[in-house]
């Protein structure tokens, strides 16, 4: 257990309210090592929070509001404000950095974004905003390591060296950098690294597009549930719309942004979820990923099932992103497990990049539209969500239908 700092993120609430016996077994042993245990519970509230809290959970960073923060805080719990490329609850949460043990974070983040900057860029954005410039700093130092009991975040004797040299107060560039007191960073990693030769092996097998559906029993105009995508969080609302049904299946909707998203069972391909969302605004195009929290299956959503099923063929070989509008694709490899790239962060941001602007020209304005995608099959974030056994209800905490009546 030494090599372990926590028990990360403990997203089966339900499961710790219910008192599941193996959810409450992975708690109490992480506490008999000493481990904290990190919380994810969006909205939790009341008497539900208290229950969630109890077993010895001691943090969340799923707060999107200073009322959510400031009672989970009253609890005794201590609040990571994540800033990520989807996710940006930074400005919202300014009020609690005088808190004990508020710790700033990033959680998914785009290459593109770490290129110009990390946790400094976090800094400087605190500063700019008038926190005061210790509580900035402990935020992403001395609050975290004591947390999770590293042995560094201070500049004191005894402590591990772990040194970032900043050029200043301000803008916060990183100049040198420091692990166990040896320097990797001097304007360039020291020395260079050598990626492993890792392949990703797929399972996928060769699909129909019409196994991308939602099979009708007659032809008509049917009322669907939707889950309605918001740009800046990775939370989402229950939404509807229309579609029409032709030919024994559900049809696309562009015109009313009511588009289909599937996730498939990546291992082996049996299992295949269908389900509509709202908020993506594709008009002519597909956008599919091996990255989908948590399980990581593989996720699309598009304009028409064909293009669909194009995109995600595209990932067969090694995993990846794919983004296509007609004839015009990006698409970046993922070979490791279908997850990370071996390349430099500027080639991987390069792709990112293009894929991105490939997505605008579907007609998609989301700030993050590929981060937005792979949270969809998050099923533990409120509120609708998709996975690869179907539309699922985390509020709930069951699965729902698509098809909610024939008109």
């Amino acid at each position: 257990m030494k090599d372990f700092v926590a028990l990360g993120e403990m997203m089966n609430f339900p499961g710790v309210l219910s008192g599941h016996p193996e959810v409450l077994a992975k708690i109490e042993a992480a506490k008999k090592a000493g481990k904290p245990v990190d919380g994810h519970a969006p909205m939790l509230s009341g008497k539900e929070l208290s229950k969630y809290i109890r077993p010895g959970i001691s943090t969340d960073h799923e707060c999107s509001s200073v009322e959510e923060a400031l009672e989970k805080i009253r609890l005794g719990m201590k609040i990571q404000v994540r800033q990520g490329s989807a996710a940006r609850n930074l400005e919202n949460l300014l009020q609690i950095y005088s808190f004990h043990g508020t710790m700033t974070i990033s959680d998914d983040r785009h290459p593109g974004e770490m290129l110009e900057g990390h946790m400094n860029s976090h800094l400087k954005l605190l500063r700019s905003k008038g926190v005061p410039l210790v509580d900035a700093l402990r935020s992403m130092t001395i609050n975290p390591c004591a947390h999770y009991g590293i042995n560094s975040g201070s500049l004191v004797p005894g402590k591990q060296a772990d040194i970032v040299v900043m050029g200043d107060l301000k803008n916060f560039k990183v100049l040198t950098t420091y692990v166990r007191g040896m320097k990797i960073y001097d304007g360039q990693t020291l020395p260079p690294v050598e990626p492993e030769k890792i392949k990703y092996k797929p399972t996928l097998r060769s699909m129909d597009a019409s196994e991308l559906m939602i099979p009708v029993g007659e032809d008509g105009t049917y009322r669907v549930n939707a889950i309605e995508v918001k740009d800046g969080t990775i939370e989402t609302g229950k939404d509807e719309g229309t579609v029409e049904g032709r030919n024994g299946y559900l049809l696309p909707n562009p015109d009313h942004d009511v588009l289909p998203l599937v996730v498939i069972d990546r291992h082996e391909g049996r299992h295949v979820g269908k389900g509509f969302v709202r908020g993506f605004g594709i008009r002519n195009g597909a956008l599919a990923s091996s990255i989908a929290h948590d399980s990581h299956n593989i996720i699309c959503v598009g304009s028409d099932h064909e293009q669909m099923l194009r995109a995600v063929n595209r990932l067969s070989d090694t995993g990846g992103i794919c983004a296509l509008s007609g004839p015009v694709q990006a698409f970046l490899p993922l070979p490791i497990a279908g997850l990370m790239s071996p390349r430099s962060c500027d080639k991987v941001a390069g792709d990112l990049k293009w894929i991105k602007d490939i997505v605008r020209l579907t007609g998609c304005t989301l700030s993050s539209p590929v981060i937005t995608l792979s949270f969809l099959s998050l099923l533990v974030v409120p509120s609708l969500k998709l996975s690869d056994r179907g539309l699922f209800d985390s509020e709930k905490f069951l699965f729902v239908d698509a098809i909610i009546e024939k008109k």
